[in-house]
């Protein structure tokens, strides 16, 4: 509990000093952060993350990573939203999310975690559980 305190607390200050960043991408990233973890304001935070993710279409940059990863948790019902607003609960957008993860940041954290719980098998590109069972080799900017 004392962790989660601190980090709420350096959102509140990220959120006062947000005005001083000069990356628009970073401060959507925090003022998402902020709308989901401090203020409790799922739909803001979705929108928010959103617009991290439409604008990185063209280029996926690391703010569009981790957006594509709270959206994937809230689309599954993390952070309190399968209580709160069962709206928000879809597995097939939260794949989506994943899947560009995979397809976008094979190399990063989030994709190893990925591939590690859905038992994904690297020499048959496959997952061994049905939670996430096709190949994202193919999945490119055409599909986005």
């Amino acid at each position: 509990h004392r962790h989660f305190q601190k980090s709420r607390d350096a959102l509140r200050e990220a959120w006062r000093l947000r005005t001083q960043l000069v990356d628009r991408l970073t401060r959507l990233e925090v003022e998402a952060d902020y709308a989901l973890m401090v203020a409790s304001d799922l739909p803001a935070a979705v929108r928010l993350y959103e617009q991290i993710v439409e604008f990185s279409e063209t280029s996926p940059v690391r703010p569009a990573l981790r957006a594509h990863w709270m959206l994937a948790g809230i689309h599954l019902g993390a952070w309190g939203t399968s209580s709160t607003s069962q709206a928000s609960v879809n597995p097939e957008q939260a794949r989506q999310h994943l899947l560009k993860i995979l397809a976008f940041w094979p190399t990063s954290s989030e994709a190893s975690a990925i591939k590690r719980y859905t038992l994904y098998d690297e020499k048959t590109a496959r997952s061994r559980t049905p939670y996430l069972p096709i190949d994202p080799r193919p999945f490119d900017a055409a599909t986005r």
